[in-house]
């Protein structure tokens, strides 16, 4: 158990990262003029079934949650003032929308015409039936007046404003099994939710210089998630339904093992430990997989870039070890059609070191390399207005 004075002045918050393979938990204090402080984190993997209905999926995940839940509550069973829950794909969609409101006589901006247009496209998002959804975030990311860009658009005087906004839902039966959990375990803690785009955008935006703009890609479980940031706003969120579990899967299938075996053959591949035939073998799936996504990314991307090309530079995320055979894939030749000057794509790995500005580490804390969970939490105890100590 870890030990603290805590003071009026401190915080206690949970980050739950609700990823479509995995649940993740971590646990941290903010205080007042200081970083915050990371004190410990779980991950636990969502049991995998080859072949399930959306309720199964959801239990799965939802056994995966209460594991987290509960040791975080074993190792620091003080009160929790907050917890801030991020889905990724599956399990929220998302919106972003250039509105352009132009008159002929000048008008003074107010909160009531931003929220005007953030109501018509919550309608918009609404009408999306493929799933039951509750909404989650709206939000105004860049506001231009008659061509010139502001921080704070409220009380000026404009003819012309474009606004970028975004909006999301999540699953509906996702958010309630999160308070389901978090009622359990943390009862008076305040529970929130977020999109992985947006936490994305909010960080990073906040640490990388790129005049340009950037992409994000996500490689998950199931869903590979990708994300443009460009002239200050998320422009645009789309995913594609091809993640690392098809490399696990056909390594499994491939050498006829069972499929928690697949991590442990890939780690043996990637360092030449196979024998002759295994390495073969593995070798066929690792190229079927990557073709796979890589056919999925191109789709992706012809479909983002049909109004402009992209940035150069593409920031990546998924899992080190098991990513790896991807990565390797998307500064290839293969994506330069799509790049603003017809060249591949300069593709970097986020590393957690970029964030370490923003937070201490506790001594006891059980250290994960694991950038999305801790993005999550820098989004929660810095970015997160609601969130901020008074």
């Amino acid at each position: 158990m870890f030990g603290f004075n805590k003071t009026k002045k401190n915080k206690v918050g949970i980050v739950i990262d609700f990823a479509g393979s995995s649940i993740g938990g971590l646990l941290f204090e903010t205080k007042e003029g200081e970083k915050m402080r990371i004190l410990i984190s779980f991950r636990k993997p969502v049991n995998f079934l080859f072949e399930t209905d959306f309720n199964a999926s959801l239990r799965c995940t939802g056994e995966s949650l209460r594991f987290v839940t509960k040791e975080l509550k074993k190792f620091y069973p003080g009160k929790i003032d907050f917890v801030v829950c991020i889905f990724s794909s599956p399990w929220f969609i998302s919106q972003t929308k250039t509105v352009t409101v132009t008159t002929e006589k000048p008008f003074e901006v107010k909160n009531e015409f931003f929220n005007n247009l953030i109501e018509e496209e919550e309608k918009k998002l609404s009408k999306d039936k493929k799933i039951n959804s509750q909404f989650i975030e709206h939000e105004v990311m860049k506001a231009v007046l008659n061509g010139y860009g502001v921080q704070n658009p409220i009380g000026k005087i404009a003819n012309s404003v474009k606004s970028s906004i975004y909006v999301s839902a999540g699953v509906k039966k996702a958010m309630e099994k999160v308070k389901e959990e978090v009622e359990k375990s943390f009862n008076h803690a305040v529970l929130s939710f977020a999109t992985f785009p947006l936490v994305a955008f909010k960080v990073l935006s906040d640490i990388i210089n790129e005049k340009e703009g950037f992409l994000i890609i996500d490689i998950g479980g199931d869903v590979t998630e990708i994300c443009i940031v460009r002239n200050g706003a998320l422009e645009q969120a789309v995913s594609f339904s091809v993640g690392y579990n098809l490399l696990l899967k056909k390594i499994s299938s491939r050498t006829n093992t069972f499929f928690g075996e697949s991590v442990s053959i890939l780690k043996a591949y990637l360092r030449e430990h196979l024998a002759i035939d295994g390495q073969d073998k593995t070798t066929l799936a690792v190229n079927d997989s990557v073709k796979e996504w890589s056919d999925g990314l191109r789709k992706s991307l012809s479909e983002i870039s049909k109004e402009s090309f992209l940035p150069q530079s593409a920031l990546l995320m998924g899992d080190d070890l098991i990513c790896k055979p991807f990565y390797s894939y998307v500064d290839s030749e293969d994506f330069s059609e799509f790049t603003i000057i017809r060249k591949p794509f300069i593709a970097k790995k986020i590393e957690q070191v970029w964030l370490k500005q923003y937070f201490d580490v506790a001594d006891s804390f059980h250290y994960e390399n694991n950038t999305a969970l801790t993005m999550g939490a820098v989004y929660a105890g810095v970015f997160l207005k609601n969130l901020k100590l008074k």
